[in-house]
C-alpha cells in the first residue's frame, strides 16, 4: 500500500500550455517555479488537500513527447499509482489534446443504448431496465458518469457519441 506520494515529474514540451492546463483547468497552484542545476525550466504544482506535488520538467528537444520520469513515493503500492495515472493522462489526451472527427460518430441505436445502460448498471449508476431505449434515466446515468470520468465537454445532445467516448466506454468494459 502505498502510504504517501510525494511528487511526480513529468517531462513536457511546451511548459506554458502545459501550465496553463493544471492552473487554469484543474485549478492546481504553482507552489514554485525554478531552473535546474542542470538547466531544466521546473514548476512543482500544489494537490489540494495532499502534500504531493506534481513537478513538471521542460523536455529536451530530442523526446518530442510527454511522459512520467519518475515517481517518489511511501509504500508499496506503485503499480495501482501508476495505473490511475496511466488512466488520468488518457483522459487528458482525450478530452484536451484530441479534436473530434465530425465522420467519427456513433448513433446510439438499441444495441448501443442496452450495452451503455448494462455498463453504467454494473457501476451503480443506472437503476432502469436493460431495454435498449435511449431515454431520460440513460441519459441522465450516462452524463453523471461522463462527468465523474472528467468527460463532460463530450456530452452530445442530438442521441450519438463521440467515436473516441464509444471506444473509451469499450476499452473501461472489459
Amino acid at each position: 500500500m502505498i502510504k504517501k506520494l510525494l511528487h511526480t515529474r513529468m517531462r513536457v514540451n511546451d511548459m506554458e500550455e502545459t501550465l496553463r492546463f493544471y492552473r487554469d483547468i484543474l485549478g492546481l497552484e504553482v507552489a514554485e517555479r525554478k531552473r535546474s542545476p542542470r538547466g531544466s525550466d521546473l514548476a512543482f504544482l500544489k494537490i489540494p488537500n495532499s502534500e504531493e506535488l506534481i513537478e513538471l520538467c521542460k523536455v529536451a528537444a530530442r523526446y518530442r513527447g510527454k511522459y512520467i520520469s519518475h515517481l517518489r513515493n511511501e509504500g508499496n503500492a506503485l503499480i495501482e499509482a501508476i495505473e490511475e495515472l496511466v488512466r488520468i493522462f488518457h483522459i487528458w489526451d482525450l478530452t484536451m489534446l484530441t479534436r473530434e472527427d465530425p465522420e467519427d460518430i456513433v448513433d446510439i441505436d438499441a444495441e448501443v443504448a442496452a450495452f451503455l445502460q448494462g455498463f453504467l448498471s454494473n457501476r451503480g449508476l443506472y437503476k432502469g431496465p436493460v431495454h435498449g431505449k435511449w431515454d431520460s434515466k440513460s441519459k441522465e446515468s450516462f452524463e453523471s458518469w461522463m462527468g465523474v470520468e472528467n468527460l463532460e465537454n463530450k456530452v452530445r445532445k442530438d442521441g450519438k457519441l463521440w467515436g473516441s467516448v464509444w471506444r473509451y466506454v469499450r476499452e473501461r468494459e472489459r
